[in-house]
């Protein structure tokens, strides 16, 4: 039975051992992955930020059906002198709704919208 209890407690030592070991690493492997997780998000915060710098909006160019943006943007470049290539676009929209309920409207010729385009 002494044999059995020795064999126990070495049992309980190794069990505690382990443990504590297992409880420290888990305090820094989460502590690292928050500090990572903090880090990343402020990366992104940052990129996006960023990408906010080249963001141009212009509003009063009346809207018509079946227009091409990417047409109208060397035009208004040129009339401003402003250089312009056409891979200087990310991405160009119409912002804004004129009508929330219908998704088929189209607007009446000549009626004024915003739009917006960013810049790489």
């Amino acid at each position: 039975m002494t044999f059995c209890m020795s064999k126990v407690a070495v049992l309980e030592a190794r069990t505690a051992e382990m443990e504590t070991y297992l409880t420290e690493s888990d305090i820094g492997t989460t502590g690292e992955l928050e500090q990572a997780v903090s880090e990343l998000k402020m990366a992104c915060n940052d990129r996006e930020q960023e990408s906010l710098y080249n963001e141009v909006e212009i509003t009063g160019i009346p809207e018509h059906r079946g227009e091409n943006l990417l047409h109208l943007i060397p035009l208004l470049a040129e009339k401003i002198g402003v250089p312009f290539q056409e891979h200087d676009i990310n991405s160009i929209d119409r912002l804004g709704s004129h009508t929330p309920h219908n998704s088929e409207y189209i607007p009446a010729e000549g009626t004024p919208a915003s739009w917006a385009h960013q810049e790489c």
